[in-house]
């Protein structure tokens, strides 16, 4: 029997703040640790929570730098460690940023694939490609007792509430409000992402990815109109599911 704990390493979209490294989310069960995206600022938040020798794999769900950006320097860490290779799972485009990871010495990548399961400890990984500039992957994480899907960044698309059905926890893009939100964004708002949480039949749902520097407040207040069991993503907030 094995819950995850799910714990955000940062949660700020295109560029960290003082407060908040971009993207990074730690993913622990009984037998595995995975890193899910690695943005700029991300390793020094890592590092505070687990010795990287024990991280069983790292799932980056697109190559943009808000979300890969300290591999560079996590691959330094593991081969001047002397540690082994991590399996690393990424989407093969775009082509630029994909061959620098698979050039590291540190990782042993694996491209994603919609419809194959890929395990790491009691974890089985499973992807479903969201609507994003590049190619971009939603993960489904899932154990005996938990099942968490992390949208990575979306527009809306009712692909998400197919592929995160049921689950116990959605973490989704939410980076805009209504305000702030228009037709043809690369990124969902936070009442789409409730949407998104009521077509999965969702336990639970966790906005993230927020632009750096503004009040989250109207995120919360439009998503929970939608879908009630809402909360917001914030660094070190840890959800055990």
């Amino acid at each position: 029997m094995s819950k995850i704990k799910f714990t955000v390493l940062g949660c700020s979209g295109a560029y960290p703040t003082p407060d908040n490294a971009c993207s990074g989310y730690l993913a622990e069960s009984n037998k595995a640790k995975i890193l899910v995206d690695c943005g700029s600022g991300i390793f020094q938040k890592l590092i505070k929570k687990v010795d990287i020798g024990f991280i069983d794999a790292i799932v980056l769900s697109h190559l943009h730098g808000d979300h890969m950006a300290d591999m560079i320097v996590l691959g330094y860490a593991l081969q001047m460690l002397g540690l082994p290779k991590v399996k690393l799972y990424i989407p093969d485009k775009p082509e630029a940023e994909s061959f620098i990871l698979k050039s590291a010495k540190s990782f042993d990548v694996v491209a994603i694939r919609e419809g194959e399961r890929y395990q790491a400890g009691d974890i089985t990984l499973e992807f479903a490609q969201m609507k994003h500039k590049v190619m971009t992957y939603a993960v489904k994480m899932k154990t005996s007792e938990s099942v968490i899907v992390y949208s990575g960044d979306t527009e809306y698309t009712p692909v998400l509430g197919k592929f995160a059905k049921w689950c116990d926890l959605l973490v989704c893009d939410a980076a805009f409000n209504n305000e702030t939100y228009q037709k043809g964004l690369p990124h969902a708002s936070a009442k789409q992402a409730a949407e998104m949480a009521k077509e999965a039949g969702a336990a639970k749902l966790m906005l993230t990815h927020f632009l750096p520097h503004i009040s989250t407040e109207n995120h919360l207040v439009e998503a929970k109109s939608e879908f009630k069991y809402t909360t917001l993503a914030k660094p070190d907030l840890t959800i055990k599911i």
